[in-house]
């Protein structure tokens, strides 16, 4: 005779489903001549049924769920597709798929630094940066020196460390010799 407890976790492969009494029946293998007693306490802390995840089941879709079995109608198009391209203007991290809107222009400009028409908001160069700076005056390169070139200045003004935006008198600082140059040049086309 052997007494003791035995505990551990046992899969039912066809249990049936939903509300109602279910009897187990167990058995350890042993028999005897004179027949076995078995008591046991029976306690079932956890039953998992095996159920078809819903979710969306398309994998072109934004929020694809590979675990999912049953098509629930939640497959979201949109929030995924966009530029994927790094080079891009409108490239952003958050897209997972391109869907051709990729455009190189809205960003395109003067990238180098020492330029006279560097454009701080391009990201490409577009080979129109010009060494010889025929109006150094016009800071934002539209041909004339106007209400742009002063706001432009404003937000350079102190700059001291080269290159400076705002330095029209090509002493690698921003001051007000570049601002006197600048307002003694307003409303001027620039001539080549």
């Amino acid at each position: 005779s052997t007494s003791g407890s035995f505990t551990g976790a046992a899969t039912i492969g066809s249990a049936p489903e939903g509300n109602g009494v279910w009897f187990i029946r167990i058995g350890n293998g042993w028999s005897g001549s004179q027949g076995a007693y078995f008591s046991a306490d029976i306690s079932i802390y956890d039953l998992c049924l095996d159920v078809d995840p819903p979710g969306c089941t398309d994998p072109a879709g934004c929020n694809y769920n590979p675990a999912a079995t049953v098509e629930d109608g939640t497959c979201d198009y949109v929030t995924c597709y966009g530029c994927t391209d790094v080079a891009a203007c409108n490239y952003d991290v958050a897209f997972s798929i391109d869907d051709g809107s990729c455009e190189f222009e809205s960003c395109a400009g003067c990238t180098d630094l020492e330029a006279c028409n560097y454009d701080p908001a391009a990201t490409i160069e577009d080979g129109s940066c010009l060494d010889e700076c025929p109006c150094p005056g016009d800071l934002d390169g539209d041909g004339i020196i106007a209400v742009t070139d002063i706001l432009l200045f404003l937000s350079d003004y102190g700059c001291d460390t080269a290159p400076c935006i705002g330095d029209v008198d090509g002493d690698d600082l921003t001051t007000v010799n570049d601002l006197l140059l600048l307002l003694s040049e307003f409303s001027e086309p620039c001539t080549p």
